[in-house]
């Protein structure tokens, strides 16, 4: 091998380091962040991993079942509105080995213990509409409420049970929701999780994430028929 492969090679070796280190930077102050407000908000930082495993145990939705190295960093626990909330950065990547990219988001995940819900995913339907017939199962529609409809993609493998789980009530409250906000939410068993896909939350806006989530995840509760198995 010439002088000049060796010398390209050392460059996009050095190249690759500096973007590590980069990268390693970035993640440490987005942790020290994430824990100064973990305390301003009154949850506690656990970093990146669970103090209790059992924490993580029921984080079964579609999410969670996507792409491979998935991580969860930045974990914090406590309670918002009465209820048991975490609050966590979760990533996964996809693709493959020649073409691969990581997606990143900042997930919350509140408890009711009375609740027993179907595993269900709802995602805003805009993004969805012209390959719905490519990307797994087919949504749940409501002949009753074309505006949820086209709105939003709800899926999951208990039909029966999420359109009883989707009462009126429960549509009409999505419906009521801001567009914009993108949010997706998931759920299973007691378990309700909201965030929006490949978005994290900068340290500076999680509390406003945990009051916006908390509040969310109250009114969807509150709808709801929780005791549905």
């Amino acid at each position: 091998m010439d002088t000049e492969n060796l010398v390209i090679i050392g460059i996009g070796i050095a190249v690759v380091a500096i973007v590590i280190w980069i990268s390693m930077l970035r993640a440490r102050k987005r942790s020290g962040e994430t824990e100064a407000v973990a305390q301003t908000i009154g949850m506690s930082f656990e970093g990146d991993k669970w103090s209790d495993p059992l924490r993580s145990q029921d984080l079964t939705t579609q999410l969670f079942r996507k792409g491979s190295a998935r991580r969860f960093v930045n974990i914090m626990t406590g309670t918002s509105q009465g209820m048991p909330a975490r609050l966590f950065d979760y990533s996964f990547v996809e693709g493959s080995s020649t073409q691969s990219r990581t997606v990143n988001q900042t997930v919350a995940a509140y408890d009711d213990p009375a609740a027993s819900l179907p595993e269900f995913a709802i995602t805003p339907g805009s993004l969805f509409k012209k390959l719905d017939g490519l990307l797994g199962p087919k949504p749940i529609a409501f002949d009753t409420n074309p505006e949820f409809s086209r709105r939003y993609r709800l899926t999951g493998s208990d039909e029966a049970a999420i359109r009883a789980l989707f009462v009126p009530d429960v549509v009409a409250y999505f419906e009521g929701l801001d567009p914009a906000g993108n949010w997706t939410i998931e759920g299973t068993g007691h378990t309700v999780l909201i965030y929006r896909a490949g978005k994290r939350v900068a340290p500076a806006e999680l509390a406003k994430f945990l009051d916006d989530t908390s509040s969310r995840a109250r009114t969807f509760f509150s709808h709801a028929p929780v005791t549905i198995v």
